[in-house]
């Protein structure tokens, strides 16, 4: 298991990740919250165990549901692709992929929507953005992916004559 820091998140995780991994640093890093790989098992539609959605989001023909259960977990479910059981208390996150799903989307997924609910969940804020420091204050360029973010940030650097 190697250990991550990530949106502001410190991550224990089973998955290889795209971020900056702690283990290669020294000191100890005590992690927010693990995440493990769990059995293949079918995430096809709504869930319709007991609980409130609290989250949901139709995207053409794909879907995802925030699922909060009687017992305060969650379970964050990306319609015909994985659930991920959310246990907040313990920090525990374990990834259910279907048996269609590609190993390297967990994750994406991860690292992506989980972590993004997680972090609101806490109450904070989640934004996709770039960010630069300006008269020594920060400002967040935000927009949709492919929008121009980084070369607006990129330009905004450069010194003009």
């Amino acid at each position: 298991m190697r250990t991550y820091r990530i949106h502001g998140l410190t991550l224990a995780s089973e998955y290889e990740l795209d971020a900056l991994e702690l283990d290669r640093l020294e000191g100890a890093f005590t992690p927010d919250y693990e995440l493990r790989a769990g059995e293949t098992r079918s995430a096809a539609g709504r869930p319709d165990e007991r609980g409130e959605i609290v989250a949901e989001l139709e995207l053409g023909e794909t879907s995802e549901w925030l699922l909060e259960r009687e017992d305060g977990s969650w379970l964050l479910r990306y319609d015909r692709t994985a659930d991920f059981e959310i246990d907040r208390g313990s920090g525990l996150i374990v990834a259910h992929p279907a048996p269609e799903t590609a190993d390297r989307l967990i994750p994406i997924l991860a690292c992506g929507g989980v972590l993004a609910h997680l972090i609101f969940g806490d109450g904070r804020i989640v934004l996709h953005a770039s960010a630069v420091e300006i008269d020594g204050r920060a400002v967040a360029i935000v927009g949709s992916s492919g929008a121009g973010k980084s070369v607006t940030a990129r330009t905004s650097m450069t010194p003009h004559a």
